[in-house]
């Protein structure tokens, strides 16, 4: 596990909290051409099938950049076989549900992303991202193919340009894609939610949004104002 740190040849976990069996990097500076990875002590690790990147609402990160593995654009190219991952700035693509990216110059399921949507409760998006993530990890078939996975990402494009918006605008911001949905922030939470327990890894009739959480979310303004005027009383 690679985390950022002041101390460069350190790295501590929040607390001092670790998790036997993981090792502790810094940061992750570079991917080499021998197939290794580097941190920001200098340090190396080989045979790494799988990157998750904790972004945070960064769609411009020098890391992937620097090594020519995402295209910095001012549009976005008409799809090419090799589906190159490209950022505009204001989004990643191709990538599927803010998750995954579909670039066909590594294996499927090699490059994910977390905190990618925006605006979203990051801590329990995060989670049911992370959530996923671990699942896609230990279970390949969860996830369908390079082909399905872009038709899906090409419906959310086509259903934005329908709605006289730009895909390439809206970037990672979520909106509701029907008429009369429910905030889109949970609605993306629970999809992943949904496709976990439909290959029955969550349990069915359990969310992982609470319904305060929910409340909370679909009654944001009406809560601002009631807040407002009790400070004033």
């Amino acid at each position: 596990m690679a985390l950022a740190s002041k101390d460069s040849g350190q790295c501590v976990p929040e607390n001092n909290r670790t998790i036997p069996g993981v090792l502790y990097k810094p940061a992750l500076t570079a991917f080499l051409p021998s197939g290794e990875v580097l941190f920001a002590d200098n340090s190396t690790l080989s045979g790494i099938d799988t990157v998750v990147l904790a972004t945070g609402y960064s769609f411009l990160i020098p890391l992937l950049t620097e090594g020519n593995h995402l295209d910095v654009v001012r549009t976005f190219p008409s799809p090419s076989p090799d589906h190159a991952l490209a950022t505009n700035g204001r989004g990643l693509r191709p990538v599927w549900q803010h998750l995954l990216s579909l670039d066909a110059a590594y294996p499927l399921g090699a490059l994910w992303f977390v905190g990618l949507p925006v605006p979203i409760a990051n801590g329990i998006s995060a989670a049911a991202e992370a959530l996923f993530i671990g699942h896609a990890l230990t279970d390949p078939e969860l996830l369908p193919s390079r082909a399905t996975l872009l038709a899906e990402v090409s419906e959310r494009e086509e259903h934005l340009s329908r709605e006289g918006l730009d895909p390439a605008v809206v970037g990672h911001h979520l909106v509701p894609i029907r008429a009369n949905e429910d905030d889109p922030g949970v609605q993306y939470q629970e999809g992943l939610i949904r496709r976990l327990r439909s290959a029955g890894h969550w349990p069915a009739g359990a969310n992982i949004t609470e319904g305060w959480r929910q409340l909370g979310r679909g009654n944001a303004y009406a809560l601002k104002d009631a807040w407002k005027r009790i400070e004033k009383e």
